[in-house]
């Protein structure tokens, strides 16, 4: 098999990671921001907080809205082999406990 056809066939499995991952993130921003969202329309419509004086919606609501922090590095660490490398080597830098039962020391993997 030629060289270009390997490299187009793993360039194209990377883009296809990359539109995935970049849905994904798009569709949980959605879903975070969604009770926030709504809560703004309802109360733009009808000039009343009766939403957010629901102490359950009030809570879930921020906690989603705080949760969107976490999304996008636990999805690049899925998704992305040069983060889960870099990330990986700086536990291993930071962490003594990491460094001693870490396998690989240099074998970055380029996809």
């Amino acid at each position: 098999m030629p060289i270009s056809n390997i490299t187009n066939k793993i360039s194209d499995t990377a883009r296809k990671r990359a539109i995935i991952m970049l849905l994904l993130v798009t569709l949980l921003y959605f879903i975070a921001f969604s009770p926030a969202q709504i809560n703004f329309i309802y109360t733009q419509v009808y000039g009343l907080h009766h939403l957010f004086e629901n102490r359950l919606f009030f809570i879930i609501s921020i906690l989603l809205v705080l949760s969107t922090t976490a999304f996008n590095p636990i999805l690049f660490y899925i998704f992305s082999k040069f983060f889960r490398h870099k990330f990986n080597t700086i536990l291993r830098r930071f962490c003594p406990i990491y460094r001693i039962h870490s396998r690989r020391q240099n074998d970055f993997p380029m996809i």
